[in-house]
């Protein structure tokens, strides 16, 4: 069985940036009994389903570093859609589908944790907190959307990019109005994590780090489609607001918005960062001086290619050109005796 605690001890010097070698977490398929959406779970079900989840996880060969977590998987149309977005779910994921064409026609509710979607997964997630423990499994909160997301969940993000040139007030004032709404509902998850018992001097994150007190992963995926000026003047200030709710946070970002890292880099110090690889591109070393940008900014940073192959020579090249301080790697593998092995060989390296 894993001892949470202590892999919880490793994260904690990461987030120091005092580990003498990275975290490794390398992905491979794992055989777990249950998985997909928990939109259509009974709620009955949900924390028998976790628990076995987490036991198929202690016994893997191929823990590494990470940490075993349980969350409920309601994927990325639960907040736009509880703030009024139309939305559509399949066993796997769910989406959203537009409902206005123009900023000023987005309606965004105040937060009510009563009305559905958000209802379902609050009787789910209740159920999860209740049954937690360092035995079994750590709760972790699903992705924070940021406003961009919120109103690219009504508008599409062919519709927020032109509204962002042709009505930039409405995308402003809609912006503010996501961001009154976010802060309602993290204020509520925040209450319900601590009457758990859930949060101490940290907590797990659905990223699989444990990071200082009430945290999360917070994700603004439509800014890979915009660049570092825009992010500014639409989206800094309430990124800011939103991370100001949290002790600390993850931050979700894609390989293909590079170039608005330094912009993001100007959120508070409470935000860390996880760097995607996007299919097409950039390479490797364009990825490598971004990470190594934020490893500079005393910041930690998860990085590697957790969701497409890399040859080997490219892992070798993001191992040997990061120092470890603060660094998380994850690099895909096709199964767990690979993922351990792939784990031995990066600690070997780092002494």
């Amino acid at each position: 069985m894993a001892d949470l605690r202590e892999q919880a001890r490793k994260h904690d010097a990461w987030w120091r940036r005092e580990n003498d070698a990275p975290l490794v977490k390398n992905w491979y398929p794992e055989r777990l009994p249950f998985g997909g959406l928990d939109i259509d779970v009974p709620v009955r079900e949900i924390a028998e389903r976790k628990r076995r989840n987490a036991e198929a996880q202690h016994a893997s060969i191929a823990l590494q570093d990470g940490l075993i977590t349980a969350g409920v998987n309601f994927a990325t149309a639960l907040y736009p859609a509880a703030a009024g977005a139309a939305y559509r779910f399949d066993r796997h994921t769910s989406w959203t589908t537009p409902t206005a064409t123009r900023a000023r026609d987005v309606r965004i509710r105040r937060f009510d944790p009563g009305r559905p979607p958000y209802s379902d997964y609050l009787a789910r997630l209740e159920a999860v907190l209740e049954h937690w423990s360092w035995d079994t499994y750590l709760p972790v909160l699903g992705g924070q959307d940021g406003p961009s997301d919120i109103l690219a969940g009504f508008l599409g993000p062919e519709a927020l990019s032109l509204e962002m040139y042709d009505s930039p007030d409405d995308v402003k004032a809609a912006a503010e109005a996501a961001t009154d709404f976010r802060c309602e509902a993290i204020a509520y998850e925040k209450r319900l994590f601590q009457s758990a018992g859930a949060i101490g001097t940290g907590m797990a994150t659905t990223f699989n780090t444990w990071q200082p007190g009430f945290c999360a992963v917070f994700v603004e995926d439509f800014t890979a489609l915009i660049g570092p000026d825009l992010y500014r003047e639409f989206f800094l200030e309430h990124d800011r607001r939103l991370i100001a709710q949290f002790d600390s946070v993850l931050f979700h970002t894609h390989s293909a918005g590079f170039r608005n890292i330094p912009a993001m880099l100007e959120l508070p110090r409470a935000a860390a960062f996880e760097f995607g690889n996007d299919p097409n591109g950039p390479g490797v070393d364009r990825r490598i001086e971004v990470v190594r940008s934020i490893l500079a900014d005393g910041r930690p940073a998860s990085f590697g290619s957790w969701n497409i192959p890399l040859p080997a020579a490219d892992v070798d090249r993001i191992a040997s050109s990061l120092p470890p301080q603060g660094l998380d790697l994850r690099f895909q593998c096709g199964s767990a005796e690979e993922a351990r092995d792939l784990y031995r060989e990066l600690k070997a390296r780092a002494g």
